[in-house]
């Protein structure tokens, strides 16, 4: 109830409207692949892997089959086809992956793309300002979102959290977040990875995402090891302190083990049910059990915040696939509040548009349904147990 409380008492997170989800495409495969050239985007569109509904035409010309630079537009990374002298563009595949699987390499092109976003410096750093519509269309790292800027959205906006709206806000913003890691390091392939903490449980604080090489240590005071080692944050108020975790004293076994997770998903049959057994009986008590910024209204500040919110969001996807006569149900859906934006619309974003039908032809989900841009997949992880206990 401690942990569940420390987090039910964070006001909610900021959503961003619907009409900024068309520069938001996101894409990449394997990041062990050809980093600058999309070149599995390119042969997954080749394959057939594609439906005539989801193509969009352009008046762009076209003399051979490629992948649109990653820009931040709303060509952002898609493979396209040549059709008449003209570019003719696929979705963009989304495929996550598990911290585990991710080599060193791989895992070394994730952290040189965060520290960048960190690195950002806007011309303008009034809130709003880094969202204006011109600044997209320049798709250069000055005006463009930083890491830090995504902890003021966080902590200004609301709709995403106490709500049915907790799953699609947070599908959206990772894939936000994603595309910002591919401007940076100009790499179609790179996506977000995620933990799957369950398969941990009884071993959290001794696991590989708390190495040198990865995440950092989890222990009390700043963080000084991972690729987030010496990170600052400065709050909207001005006040600079270090990236911090405080973890509790008992955080082993607190959480359920896969096998648990995947039986409670498989016994919730609605919407409803769904979404509040996930962020009050899962994800609540994580941010809180490695504290710090974590069991905070400022939780984005520390990177794990988004390898957590992947795994939510990859239950979710788990729960689509096996409730498929639920897939693309949003009950109690409403539209997300923008706040703090230079946009001249009222700032409602529909949350239903990130629940849709699975493509089976593809083997992902086409999102957001009212206009696909991309589809997303997870590679499975059920495997044997990383460690002897890890899914008992």
């Amino acid at each position: 109830q401690v942990l569940r409380q420390c987090w039910t008492d964070v006001p909610v997170i900021l959503v961003m409207r619907w009409w900024l989800s068309i520069f938001i495409v996101s894409g990449g495969t394997h990041v062990h692949r050809d980093h600058s050239e999309g070149v599995d985007q390119l042969l997954w569109m080749q394959s057939g892997h594609h439906q005539d509904a989801y193509l969009e035409h352009t008046t762009h010309d076209c003399e051979e089959s490629g992948v649109h630079e990653p820009d931040g537009g709303s060509l952002h990374c898609r493979a396209f086809s040549c059709s008449d002298g003209k570019r003719v563009y696929d979705l963009q595949l989304i495929e996550r992956r598990e911290i585990h699987d991710m080599t060193d390499d791989d895992f070394a092109l994730f952290g040189k793309a965060m520290n960048l976003i960190k690195l950002r410096q806007h011309a303008h750093q009034e809130r709003g300002d880094i969202f204006s519509r011109e600044k997209h269309h320049d798709h250069v790292d000055i005006g463009l979102p930083g890491y830090d800027d995504f902890a003021h959205m966080h902590h200004h906006s609301r709709g995403g959290h106490n709500s049915a709206n907790f799953l699609p806000f947070h599908r959206w913003f990772l894939i936000y977040l994603e595309q910002q890691l591919q401007v940076a390091v100009a790499n179609c392939s790179l996506t977000m990875p995620y933990w799957n903490w369950a398969m941990d449980t009884n071993r959290l604080d001794k696991s590989d995402v708390w190495t040198d090489r990865r995440f950092g240590t989890l222990s009390e005071g700043c963080v000084n090891t991972g690729f987030a080692a010496g990170w600052h944050w400065t709050s909207m108020k001005g006040n600079t302190s270090c990236l911090r975790r405080a973890p509790t004293a008992e955080i082993n076994g607190v959480l359920p083990s896969w096998k648990e997770v995947q039986s409670e998903l498989h016994s919730h049959s609605s919407f409803t049910a769904l979404h509040e057994l996930v962020e009050n009986t899962w994800h609540n008590p994580l941010h809180c059990l490695i504290g710090g910024q974590m069991c905070s209204m400022d939780s984005p500040v520390d990177p794990s915040f988004y390898l957590h919110h992947a795994f939510i969001d990859r239950m979710w996807f788990w729960w689509q696939r096996k409730l498929s006569h639920m897939e693309a149900d949003c009950a109690g859906c409403t539209n997300f509040e923008v706040h703090e934006t230079d946009f001249d619309t009222d700032g409602e974003v529909p949350a239903e548009v990130w629940a849709s039908h699975f493509d089976h032809s593809r083997g992902c989900y086409p999102i957001p349904k009212s206009h696909p841009r991309y589809c997303l997949r997870y590679l499975t992880e059920d495997k044997l147990p990383r460690v002897a206990d890890a899914g008992a």
